[in-house]
């Protein structure tokens, strides 16, 4: 057993990440819930993908949180991308604080931005996240 953690996210992207192929992939394996087995070396370097859960970060579920998870990716005609998922993941090597450290350059809003939240199972607050640092624009 264990506890789970519920993650919450949505933002707009900056359309670069396509530009690296590890990026692609990761972005990609994420969205699709698919990136188990996924080699090491192919992976962009991060603490991240060090993670034994961290493809299931955007779309593992429980009956803990039930009813509200998804993961929806938008390019709308105007050339933007927006991500927007709902999950929640035993988070025992913290892949979620993770998570948003290694997605923040890739999203386009600026500093301070809202992005999400994560609550823990037996939480009563969650714990927000904000955009940090410059985007790769």
């Amino acid at each position: 057993m264990g506890m789970y953690t519920e993650i919450n996210f949505r933002a707009e992207m900056v359309p670069e990440w396509a530009n690296d192929p590890k990026v692609g992939m990761a972005f990609t394996a994420l969205r699709e819930g698919s990136g188990y087995g996924t080699p090491r070396e192919i992976l962009p370097e991060h603490e991240f993908f060090d993670c034994d859960r961290w493809a299931s970060v955007a779309s593992c579920g429980s009956y803990y949180f039930p009813l509200g998870n998804h993961n929806e990716w938008v390019h709308d005609y105007q050339g933007g991308y927006y991500w927007s998922f709902r999950a929640n993941l035993k988070n025992y090597d913290d892949e979620i604080n993770k998570f948003f450290d290694w997605v923040d350059p890739y999203i386009r809003e600026g500093e301070g931005t809202f992005l999400g939240y994560s609550l823990y199972e037996q939480g009563n607050q969650p714990i927000h996240f904000f955009k940090k640092g410059e985007s790769r624009k």
